[in-house]
């Protein structure tokens, strides 16, 4: 797992907030690791949403996400998170290490533990939590291996 953050870091997107992700890490629970890298994939989500719409409008002066930005501001409209998210998973062929080994599609796996780690509610059940090191090992360098693919294949979206 080290060699794969080494290759990770060293030939990593500059967008991608790779202190964080590492501090994250070795912190004292995995969740925050697979947070900071899910927050990575949300941070696409609304402008590979809006892409489209964006290339129509044909704005000068203007990046793709200043335009989400004012567009958010101005209506709070947004993608459907979990919408978007099987969309960007889609636009990336990847081999899953963990994900691939849930009851659900990638990313409705991803979805709904990000949600089982972030919301917490009476009789919720934390069963999609990995269970060992080495399961929360596979499972971050899914996401790792996400992270990159999505911001190589969608650096267009980036400013």
């Amino acid at each position: 797992m080290l060699q794969e953050f080494k290759s990770t870091f060293e030939n990593g997107n500059k967008y991608i907030p790779f202190e964080n992700i590492l501090a994250s890490y070795v912190a004292s629970d995995f969740k925050f690791a697979y947070l900071d890298l899910y927050r990575c994939i949300e941070a696409l989500q609304p402008l590979y949403f809006l892409k489209a719409f964006y290339d129509q409008l044909a704005l000068t002066g203007k990046s793709l996400q200043n335009f989400y930005s004012d567009f958010y501001e101005t209506t709070r409209l947004e993608p459907k998170l979990e919408d978007s998210l099987k969309k960007l998973l889609d636009s990336i062929n990847i081999n899953y290490q963990y994900a691939d080994k849930q009851n659900y599609s990638p990313s409705l796996y991803l979805y709904k533990l990000r949600n089982q780690i972030v919301h917490l509610r009476p009789k919720q059940t934390n069963n999609l939590i990995p269970k060992s090191i080495d399961d929360w090992n596979l499972l971050i360098f899914d996401m790792l291996t996400i992270v990159q693919e999505l911001y190589k294949v969608n650096r267009d979206l980036l400013t």
